[in-house]
């Protein structure tokens, strides 16, 4: 299950990168980071629920 919350990720991660307005955003950086920080949270929170 684990595995499949990584993949969910990372799915979301490449959605990211394909999507240009997206990263029209003027700190891109900081906002991919914060993102990327919630949504590995997000998927520790629920491995540990699952497990």
């Amino acid at each position: 299950m684990k595995r499949e919350i990584g993949d969910y990720i990372q799915d979301t991660v490449d959605a990211m990168y394909e999507n240009i307005e997206f990263w029209e955003l003027r700190n891109m950086k900081t906002s991919f980071v914060m993102i990327k920080r919630n949504l590995l949270r997000l998927g520790q929170v629920r491995a540990i629920k699952i497990s």
